[in-house]
């Protein structure tokens, strides 16, 4: 889920907001309200994390703010105030902001520690691969198909992917490591 948030949320934030915000408001000051907004909201989120753990599992907290902020990604195409857009990238940076903190924590706790470096480099260097692939995918469909289809295209990637991996059968709760064998496995519900 991380790759597929990078090769989303790199373009949203690096391309389509600024692409968006310049065709529609001409105002980079707009722009720099917006990203500070998103980030203070990131940043609220990720400290608001540990409480939401306490209320519900940790595979519903993951997954239901991967859902949540598709369709607020997606809803972007249809709102043109300002107001509207602060709001929105204030509300997807909230859900998206313990996104780092869980998948870490999650991570550390069921990767076996002889491959827990294998697994953080490769995690890592998915992630930072992903991202400029898909700011050029999104560079390429903004030119083609405009700013407005490229948010709908990538709020429902992440919507996708959401649904798909948030499966119960292959979701990080359903995950266990066998030490006997020394591997981690996927036992379904």
């Amino acid at each position: 889920m991380g790759i597929t948030s990078s090769f989303v949320l790199l373009p949203f934030l690096g391309l389509l907001l600024p692409v968006f915000i310049t065709q529609n408001f001409d105002s980079p000051m707009w722009l720099g309200i917006c990203l500070s907004a998103f980030g203070g909201a990131a940043t609220l989120g990720a400290l608001l994390f540990k409480q939401l753990e306490h209320l519900f599992s940790r595979t519903t907290v993951y997954y239901s703010r991967f859902l949540l902020t598709a369709l607020s990604i997606m809803t972007f195409s249809f709102v043109d105030t300002i107001s509207g857009i602060i709001g929105l990238a204030i509300w997807a940076g909230l859900l998206l902001g313990a996104d780092n903190p869980l998948e870490q924590t999650v991570l550390q706790e069921v990767v076996p520690k002889n491959i827990a470096g294998q697994v953080f480099t490769s995690s890592g260097a998915f992630r930072f691969v992903t991202g400029p692939i898909g700011l050029l995918l999104a560079g390429v469909l903004v030119e083609s198909a405009g700013v407005q289809a490229v948010f709908v295209g990538a709020g429902a990637l992440l919507l996708v992917a959401a649904l798909i991996l948030g499966c119960p059968s292959i979701s990080y709760s359903s995950m266990s490591y066998t030490s006997a064998k020394g591997h981690c496995s996927c036992v379904g519900s």
